[in-house]
């Protein structure tokens, strides 16, 4: 039995967040925990773990994420928890962790109630393996109940929601929590179902409910009122407002949009304030207007956006957002458009920018020609700081690939020194027990060196690929590559931001001076200082 001193971490859990007595059951099994720990005399206590609220389902939770590092960074060597529930309930995982990984880092664990301490017990065997898998047995079933019950409440007319819906209040009838009409909200929604019906654009009702001095429904709920009253702020409704109250289909007495499958031809569960035939005439509008984006297409895969973090409004700084488009070729083939606006170019309030769009397209162009023209400012520094990068890359390739050979070679050797043990072990020169130390020793030297290998040429391929990429990069950039070459690593290695303006013009800001761009050393995780910007215009032809 090994007497070393363990420095135990606590780890407590709880999957309802809920008033005072679930606190204090997180505190109950903190001081079980504790108790024990005083008991013990080759541990002592480091640090507590909680997480309130999280299920044991899973392991990703904040309270175990650190508890994991402090793990892994040899802060503690031990873990006490009140029983194996608290650990986790998914039989598999948490098998994973006490029979394998603890094990082979040497961590102890504890399990107060359930009287395992695996100094003692090792993996447990089967009782423990029985406790996990009855575990996680009972989170399932208490899931699929507690699903149940809430799915038969809504149909009765109950809300479990947390929020009421825009033009509803939250009445409680005893215990339970059920919606009724709030009749100032109920007239701003059927002025919306009215106004869409006659056919309003989402855009215009938006303005009209601006200029109707109308709260959104964020800000309704927090000044408890509708209208606008003096030194109040007021914001405009987005179209994604108006759109999500379009269709929910609790405004025809369905289901709430907090029920996740939004079923809107649920029996009426909630009081109506608009008719069933408003709903789907709306429902019906908004299927004809939708947006016509890769999925419509039966691929169900969008193309990568590779300026995605990169691309900002000129004018208010907001981050660009893309659309997607269905279209069709000369030859008459269906494809897909990509192409960026600013999103606040939709708002109708004072926070309303400048219409500005550009295509992925044009914008591919005009931030490849901004990047040559860059680079090639730099002139011959440009061509001298590859070269030197480039003949840095090639010597320590030359380096790896001659350790891998003398690594090689010496891997080799004592490989056939195991042999040559043995033989003599045939021949008498060692003893059973002097040949077994020989052997481990002579496996232990072989695992090394293989690591070693592997590792080399691991460090070797890198470089090779590092090479690669680059020596593509600077041919594109200096201005001897294809059309086409610009790619995300590109982007994220040279540009610091792009912005776009009215009239589609369009600057990409550097991430270096091309005055001081002079000579580096090559490293795959180096980056580059200062910042330079360069214009363009492009000219939208489809």
């Amino acid at each position: 039995m090994d007497n070393r001193k363990y420095s135990a971490g606590i780890y407590a859990r709880l999957s309802v967040d809920s008033h005072n007595r679930k606190n204090d059951s997180i505190e109950s099994q903190i001081a079980i925990a504790k108790a024990w720990i005083a008991k013990q005399e080759d541990v002592e206590l480091e640090a507590c773990y909680t997480d309130l609220g999280k299920t044991g389902t899973h392991f990703q939770r904040k309270g175990w994420e650190r508890m994991w590092e402090d793990l892994q960074s040899r802060k503690i060597n031990c873990v006490v928890v009140k029983d194996f529930s608290r650990f986790g309930r998914d039989y598999l995982e948490t098998g994973m962790y006490m029979e394998k990984i603890f094990p082979a880092m040497e961590v102890r664990f504890v399990a107060v109630t359930d009287h395992f301490d695996s100094r003692y017990n090792g993996s447990g065997g089967l009782e423990v393996k029985l406790k996990n898998l009855v575990n996680e047995m009972y989170a399932k079933d208490i899931s699929v109940k507690v699903k149940t019950s809430r799915g038969q409440a809504r149909k009765k007319g109950d809300f479990s929601g947390g929020c009421a819906p825009y033009g509803y209040r939250i009445a409680r009838e005893g215990k339970r929590r059920r919606l009724a009409v709030e009749e100032e909200g109920a007239k701003v929604v059927r002025q919306i179902f009215e106004g869409y019906g006659d056919g309003k654009s989402m855009r215009q009702i938006a303005e009209e409910l601006y200029r109707g001095q109308i709260h959104r429904p964020a800000d309704c709920r927090r000044y408890g009122h509708v209208r606008r009253q003096p030194g109040e702020e007021l914001r405009g409704w987005t179209l994604c407002s108006v759109r999500y109250l379009l269709a929910n289909p609790v405004y025809a007495g369905g289901m709430p949009r907090e029920d996740d499958k939004g079923r809107a031809g649920e029996p009426q569960a909630q009081p109506r304030i608009v008719s069933r035939r408003q709903f789907d005439r709306a429902a019906y509008r908004l299927g004809q207007n939708g947006p016509h984006c890769a999925r419509d297409l039966g691929s169900g895969k969008k193309e990568a956006d590779l300026f995605a973090g990169f691309l900002y409004c000129g004018e208010c700084m907001h981050k660009m957002q893309r659309y997607s488009a269905a279209g069709k070729t000369k030859s008459g083939e269906t494809c897909v458009r990509y192409g960026y606006c600013c999103p606040n170019s939709r708002l109708v309030d004072e926070r309303k920018c400048g219409r500005k769009a550009v295509s992925a397209r044009i914008l591919r162009k005009l931030a490849e020609t901004a990047l040559r023209q860059g680079c090639l400012l730099c002139g011959t520094d440009q061509e001298a700081g590859s070269a030197e990068a480039k003949r840095e890359a090639q010597r320590r390739i030359r380096q790896l690939r001659e350790k891998s050979r003398s690594r090689q070679n010496r891997l080799e050797t004592v490989k056939s020194e195991g042999g040559y043990i043995y033989a003599r072990y045939r021949e008498g020169a060692y003893g059973l027990q002097d040949f077994e130390n020989r052997k481990k020793k002579n496996a232990l030297r072989v695992r090394q060196l293989t690591d070693e290998l592997e590792g080399l040429q691991r460090e070797s391929k890198q470089w090779e690929g590092w090479l690669a990429e680059k020596e593509k990069e600077w041919d594109a950039l200096l201005g001897r590559g294809e059309d086409g070459w610009l790619n995300r690593g590109i982007l994220e290695a040279l540009v610091d931001k792009i912005l776009v303006y009215p009239d589609r013009r369009v600057e990409v800001v550097l991430r270096f001076c091309p005055t001081g761009r002079g000579k580096g050393k090559a490293d795959p995780q180096a980056g580059q200082t200062g910042q330079s910007r360069y214009a363009g215009t492009g000219e939208e032809r489809t």
